[in-house]
C-alpha cells in the first residue's frame, strides 16, 4: 500500500501533467508566432533577401549605366518592399525607352527588361530631323535624315492639333508591313482624316486615318495592280485610282 508521501507525488505529477496539456496549444502558438516573426524580418526587413544583383535586359542605344542609374536601386533594399512599378516609371522617363518590365528574381535578384524606342518616321522641327516611334513621340535627333526612314510633313492648316495630327500619321507608318514601309518616301498629312503616302516612284497613296490600316493594305495589293499614280483606299470598302 503506497504511502501519503507517493500518493502526494503521484498527485503532483498528474497535476503537472494536466497542467502542461493545456499549455501545450499555447506554447506551439507562441513558437509559431516567433517564427513568423523571424521569416517576416528576414522578408521584410533585413538585407539577408535584399538586392544584390541588377540585370538589365534590351537595352542596346541606351547604356546600362543609364538605365541602373535612372532606376535607383539600393543596394540591400529587401525584394519583397521592392517598388517595382516605381522603378519602371522612373527608367521608363529616358527618352529612347518606351517600355519597361521590373521583375524580382529571387533569393536576391532584380531584372529590368527595356523595350526602346524604335524610329518609324523623321519629322523636321524647325530644321532639326526628329525621329518619331509608333506613337509620334519624337524622342532622338538626326544630323542627317536615315536612308529608308519616310519624312512626315505636316500641313500648316493643323494647328494646334499638330501633335495629334502626327501622332495619327506615325501610327499609320507603323501599321505598314515591312514591304509598303520601304516604298514609303513621305507622308503628307493635313488632318488625321487626311494622310497621304507618297512612294518612292512618285506614286501617292491616298491613306486617310490609321483605322482599318490591315484592311487597307490588303485592298491597296490588289489595287497596284492597276496602273494608275494615285489609288485612294481612304475607304477601303470603295477603292479608287486615278492619273
Amino acid at each position: 500500500m503506497a504511502g501519503p508521501h507517493e500518493g502526494g507525488q503521484r498527485f503532483r505529477r498528474r497535476r503537472w501533467h494536466t497542467r502542461g496539456r493545456r499549455l501545450l496549444p499555447y506554447l506551439i502558438g507562441l513558437g509559431l508566432a516567433a517564427l513568423v516573426g523571424v521569416l517576416a524580418w528576414v522578408v521584410f526587413v533585413s538585407p539577408v533577401l535584399g538586392v544584390h544583383d541588377v540585370q538589365v535586359e534590351g537595352a542596346k542605344s541606351v547604356s546600362e549605366e543609364n538605365v541602373l542609374r535612372q532606376a535607383d536601386i539600393d543596394s540591400g533594399t529587401p525584394l519583397a518592399t521592392l517598388d517595382t512599378d516605381a522603378i519602371a516609371n522612373r527608367i521608363e522617363e529616358l527618352p529612347r525607352v518606351a517600355e519597361v518590365s521590373v521583375q524580382r528574381t529571387w533569393p536576391r535578384g532584380v531584372t529590368v527588361d527595356v523595350r526602346e524606342r524604335a524610329t518609324v518616321a523623321i519629322v523636321d522641327d524647325d530644321g532639326v530631323l526628329r525621329g518619331v516611334d509608333e506613337t509620334g513621340a519624337a524622342y532622338r535627333s538626326y544630323d542627317k535624315r536615315p536612308q529608308g526612314v519616310p519624312l512626315i510633313s505636316l500641313d500648316s492648316g493643323v494647328g494646334d492639333d499638330e501633335q495629334t495630327v502626327l501622332a495619327e500619321a506615325a501610327r499609320v507608318v507603323g501599321a505598314l508591313d515591312d514591304d509598303l514601309a520601304d516604298r514609303v518616301r513621305d507622308i503628307e498629312a493635313a488632318s488625321i482624316d487626311s494622310i497621304d503616302l507618297v512612294l518612292r516612284n512618285g506614286d501617292r497613296i491616298r491613306w486617310g486615318s490609321a483605322e482599318e490600316s490591315e484592311r487597307k493594305q490588303a485592298v491597296l495589293e490588289a489595287l497596284l495592280d492597276t496602273p494608275a499614280s494615285v489609288y485612294d483606299v481612304t475607304v477601303p470598302e470603295h477603292p479608287a485610282t486615278s492619273g
